[in-house]
């Protein structure tokens, strides 16, 4: 049964933060509310809806000082429409691209796909690889998160219950290529399995950063950190095939994943080995083309 709320409408991001504090457990941000609505109509209860949607001082997507600045309340349409010359927007406005329905990413925020917590949430791997940082304000004042210290559990964050998140940053790396993979059904389903990765050299092309982020293979998103150390400090050219199944098989051994309705432990474990060896393939090659290694 869908039980009644208070609905509250907020002029600013400080009085939207007022309100929750004082709802409670009880209270809801409402941006696009793709998640909420559902919910709702599920019988999740919900004592007071406060709307941000119309906040539009958090819907921005730009680069400055050669940093990536996403506002919580851009949409998925927007990320996908804005790929920008950065290899970070273009890698945010691809998966854009193949993330729910177009109708879809005309409602869903960044904020609400990273708030929501989701073990297969799309962008949180991505955006761990990025190194993002999410500015949140709450009742305590602002601060400023990694995006990989943002999900404690399947839909549960570290977030305070009052905060809420203004922006996404990405601090651009000099020389960077990023890939990401995705398993589905069909193209529109919740992915299977996610792998996303970057690989990041110094001038001398020697690899300086490595990240593998992977999605829907454990309780939370998740960097998988000992996949990355085999490829610190290697010359772009000594990367071969052997090394990348390697660290990809590394990858997979990070994951922690489980039989549920869609697909089997084995099954994503398997593709997160696969996933991870074509991502990086991938990335490496973007390197190579855009330095004239061999």
């Amino acid at each position: 049964m869908r039980s009644r709320f208070r609905y509250e409408r907020p002029a600013g991001a400080g009085e939207a933060v007022e309100m929750k504090t004082a709802s409670g457990s009880g209270g809801h941000y409402l941006a696009g509310g793709t998640d909420l609505y559902l919910a709702w109509k599920s019988g999740y209860p919900i004592d007071c809806c406060i709307d941000i949607s119309h906040l539009g001082d958090l819907d921005y997507l730009h680069t400055q000082d050669s940093t990536v600045h996403i506002g919580a309340l851009t949409s998925l349409h927007s990320l996908a429409a804005s790929p920008g010359a950065d290899y970070a927007s273009r890698a945010l406005a691809s998966l854009a691209q193949v993330m729910c329905t177009p109708q879809t990413r005309t409602l869903a925020t960044v904020g609400g796909n990273l708030c929501n917590a989701s073990p297969a949430a799309d962008l949180i791997p991505l955006l761990i690889c990025l190194d993002a940082t999410l500015t949140v304000l709450g009742h305590a004042g602002q601060r400023t998160l990694l995006i990989n210290d943002l999900c404690s559990g399947p839909k549960t964050t570290t977030l305070d219950p009052s905060e809420l998140v203004l922006e996404v940053g990405v601090a651009l790396r000099p020389r960077a290529a990023i890939a990401f993979r995705r398993a589905t059904r069909t193209a529109l389903d919740i992915a299977l399995v996610i792998v996303s990765v970057l690989v990041s050299t110094d001038d001398h092309q020697v690899i300086n950063a490595a990240r593998v982020g992977l999605g829907s293979v454990a309780p939370v998103p998740l960097r998988a950190e000992a996949a990355e150390t085999p490829l610190l400090g290697l010359p772009l050219a000594d990367i071969g095939s052997k090394l990348l199944k390697d660290v990809a098989a590394r990858a997979a051994d990070c994951a922690r994943p489980i039989d549920d309705a869609r697909t089997s432990a084995a099954y994503r474990s398997d593709a997160t080995a696969t996933l991870t060896y074509r991502a990086l393939s991938e990335a490496i090659a973007g390197l190579r083309a855009k330095d004239g290694a061999p």
